[in-house]
């Protein structure tokens, strides 16, 4: 350890009188008297904590290590954890944590110094964090004026996740600027449903003008089934009106037949019934048929005979029949 060189390109010196207490284990109340230096108090709590099987012990020496770290150190210790296995992982996040949370011009500095890697990765992202905990709008300008790395689009992502929660439309700002990836897509789509569980009008509108045809079509398939829960029938209708046919409106439309079975089954069971015979309606249906048993079984039978013979009502009645017991209390007491 001394004299090693770290991640910077710098070398790490431990000085002679730099002195931890021994490893003390959860259950141990006496330690021995003797101090040891960084790397040795290092290799000996890093392994009882390796050793340890009991889950308790093991968070409490955890516990234990990222509050005795000296903040002189902190560099030193996370290169050394960087390179162990998932516990030096967990263990420095936590401390990335510690130092951003007591110390966060030092933190953010050692980690904008990193060379790019795994270890700059968490540095910048868990720097980030704590700063998105106290200023979302701070934490996104750091992180922007990065270099453009694999740090700073993971450091983004997880800062506009936090903030898809508060400012969806800030946080969608962001992730358009990210590289095209499955991660930014999911992140698009999180923050969409976001925004259409307060206003999925204006989700719709701004989704709509995404120039990506097939991220246009995830957005707004995203939007009209969250829509679902609220509006059935606009969702629907936007998902008719602007999602092309295909796997991805007929996703979207069995997600708002689910929510409006749940609003009013007897509504969602006849929009089903006027779909086209195939595929989407059998889906649809299914969803609708279950959905009302579970809920209100007597109801949902009521319906299915309610309706004419034929293939509708004979496909409603199998998937009845094939359903198990109710879940619903006020169904199973029928």
């Amino acid at each position: 350890m001394p004299g090693s060189t770290n991640q910077v390109g710098t070398s790490v010196q431990v000085t002679p009188e730099a002195k931890y207490p021994p490893v003390v284990h959860p259950m141990t109340e006496v330690a021995p008297a003797a101090a040891l230096s960084l790397s040795d108090w290092l290799a000996t709590t890093l392994a009882a904590i390796d050793a340890e099987t009991d889950p308790t012990k093991r968070e409490i020496m955890i516990q234990a290590f990222v509050k005795a770290v000296a903040e002189k150190d902190m560099p030193a210790v996370l290169v050394v954890l960087a390179g162990r296995n998932e516990l030096g992982w967990d263990v420095a996040r936590r401390l990335i944590r510690r130092w951003a949370e007591s110390d966060l011009p030092a933190a953010m500095l050692w980690a904008e110094q990193l060379p790019p890697g795994e270890c700059r990765e968490l540095g910048i992202k868990g720097i980030a964090l704590v700063m998105a905990g106290n200023n979302l709008t701070a934490a996104a300008q750091w992180v922007q004026q990065l270099p453009d790395d694999k740090a700073r689009q993971s450091a983004l992502t997880a800062v506009a996740y936090e903030m898809a929660r508060t400012d969806p439309l800030q946080a969608l700002t962001l992730a358009i600027t990210l590289p095209e990836s499955p991660t930014r897509d999911e992140l698009l789509k999180n923050a969409a449903a976001q925004w259409a569980e307060g206003d999925s009008q204006a989700a719709a509108d701004w989704a709509s003008q995404i120039n990506d045809q097939p991220l246009r079509t995830k957005v707004l398939a995203t939007i009209a089934t969250t829509w679902g829960g609220t509006d059935p029938v606009k969702a629907a209708t936007m998902a008719l009106d602007s999602l092309p046919a295909g796997r991805a409106q007929d996703n979207a439309l069995v997600g708002i037949v689910q929510r409006w079975a749940r609003r009013d089954p007897a509504q969602a069971a006849a929009w089903v019934a006027q779909f086209p015979e195939g595929p989407l309606k059998q889906a649809a249906l299914e969803n609708v048929v279950k959905l009302w048993a579970d809920e209100d079984l007597a109801g949902g039978t009521a319906w299915v005979n309610s309706l004419p013979a034929g293939s509708l009502q004979n496909n409603a009645a199998s998937i009845l029949a094939g359903w198990p017991a109710p879940t619903s209390p006020a169904s199973a007491a029928q």
